[in-house]
């Protein structure tokens, strides 16, 4: 997982970077299966680039990190270089999930009159200490995911663990992302055992990303 805050001069930049070198660079090492990037949905110019990879430690480990750069990815730094705000990344092992639950049933997501969805993903990442894991899992598995998949607009959802840390993120699907900002938003009480979660659950983040069309495209200059 890469997150990028950029300068607003320079995302085009970093879109073009991407698709005329980054991507069809990063997919041709062995390891690397697939992307998919997202904006951040507050207008705060971050963007998340999603890689699949074989092994979790692949892009943290020496040999990747000491891949010999290209004159081409040498000068794609250098143009960025004055635009980057912020770069981070993070490798994270999937986590199973239950079986989802039945969903064709419950209520169709309409939004208030003149309001426009925006699907996306909805990431909530959060530190849990590992006295609290099992207690924390069985909360997800057993009534989280159940709960949220049953409301209207929530679709799907993926788990992952930090790799060598105490940190965990849920990747919602949702049809939109705007859903805390609707005057109709859903705000049945919390049960007791997410009561429970809040007392020790810690540095919680949640951030609403809208999904980019990923292009691989030859170089607009021809180099």
């Amino acid at each position: 997982m890469v997150v990028i805050e950029i300068k607003p001069e320079g995302e085009a930049l970093l879109n073009q970077w991407y698709d005329e070198e980054h991507i069809a660079d990063r997919l041709a090492v062995p390891g690397f299966r697939s992307i998919r990037r997202f904006k951040a949905a507050d207008d705060s110019h971050r963007y998340l680039a999603l890689w699949e990879v074989d092994n979790a430690s692949l892009p943290m480990s020496a040999a990747y990190l000491n891949l010999p750069k290209t004159a081409s990815a040498t000068r794609w730094s250098e143009l960025l270089r004055d635009t980057r705000v912020s770069v981070t990344r993070s490798a994270w092992v999937e986590l199973p999930v239950p079986p989802l639950p039945d969903t064709t049933s419950k209520p169709v997501d309409t939004p208030p009159p003149g309001w426009v969805k925006q699907p996306g993903l909805f990431a909530v990442m959060m530190e849990i200490p590992a006295e609290h894991e099992d207690d924390f899992t069985r909360w997800y598995n057993e009534e989280h995911i159940h709960d949220l998949l049953s409301r209207p607009g929530w679709r799907s959802v993926r788990r992952l663990k930090a790799l060598n840390e105490q940190k965990f993120i849920a990747l919602w699907e949702v049809e939109d992302v705007r859903f805390q900002q609707r005057p109709d938003r859903d705000t049945r009480p919390q049960s007791a055992w997410t009561q429970r979660m809040n007392a020790y659950r810690t540095s919680v983040e949640r951030t609403p990303w809208i999904e980019l069309t990923v292009q691989v495209r030859s170089p607009s200059d021809g180099a």
